[in-house]
């Protein structure tokens, strides 16, 4: 755990590390996969390795969704092409898979399924129609969900679901490959602190997945209006804040 802290606190005291943090990032994070590969490919668990592998191609396709940093931005990427205007159908069928996707994942109690069925699909006519009231019945049924069910799961989710609707349509496709990845992880890994430094590594890079850098050029501003008529400081800074 402590290599790995050393070794950024280290990079962050070069500009041109902080510009290309995200480099940092993913080497931790295929080698942190690659040594969980090895190790589990000694023991002769190859029953596992499978998942192991299936992270390591997740992670390789998540980070060419977006090119970030200064070196490669202008370079195109998989976003670039889905959001080419003769993929629109293309892209929003894999938007509403990955949605469904994200459903499947969630608590299976009767409750909590039907109200994810439901946000499921405000979430998905949402972004087909761009509707302010779709969004603005959306968020009174998270904070419903919230409210009705409050447990860990439940905030979880709620969360997961705000994010699909303020995230564009590639962003929420990002962010189902990036539940499957953690679903590779969880099996493929031992429940340990590795595991836990190896979650948070992945958090960072999610960040970066979705084309963020530390460049506040790369904030997506638009999403703090999604449901809203107008401005207003308090709602506004909530959105983009999530």
């Amino acid at each position: 755990n402590i290599p790995f802290i050393l070794l950024h606190a280290v990079s962050l005291l070069s500009s041109s590390f902080i510009e290309e943090e995200h480099q940092t990032f993913y080497f931790f994070t295929v080698t942190i996969l690659c040594i969980n590969l090895f190790s589990n490919l000694k023991n002769r668990k190859y029953d596992i390795l499978l998942y192991d592998a299936a992270g390591l191609l997740l992670h390789r396709l998540l980070r060419n969704f977006h090119q970030t940093g200064d070196k490669w931005r202008h370079l195109p990427d998989i976003a670039d092409y889905l959001n080419m205007k003769d993929l629109e159908v293309h892209r929003f069928c894999l938007f509403a898979a990955s949605v469904f996707m994200i459903l499947s994942l969630s608590d299976r109690k009767y409750l909590n399924i039907c109200l994810n069925i439901i946000i499921s699909v405000l979430c998905i006519y949402q972004k087909y129609s761009n509707s302010v009231i779709a969004a603005q019945v959306m968020y009174i049924l998270l904070i419903t969900k919230l409210l009705m069910l409050r447990s860990r799961n439940s905030f979880f989710e709620t969360i997961v679901y705000l994010c699909c609707l303020l995230h564009s349509e590639v962003g929420v496709i990002c962010t189902a490959l990036y539940f499957v990845l953690l679903n590779c992880l969880y099996h493929s890994s031992k429940i340990n602190e590795d595991f836990a430094v190896l979650v948070c590594i992945l958090s960072k890079c999610s960040l970066f997945y979705y084309g963020n850098s530390n460049s506040l050029s790369t904030i997506n501003v638009g999403a703090g209006y999604t449901g809203l008529y107008g401005y207003n400081p308090v709602l506004v800074t909530v959105l983009l804040a999530v």
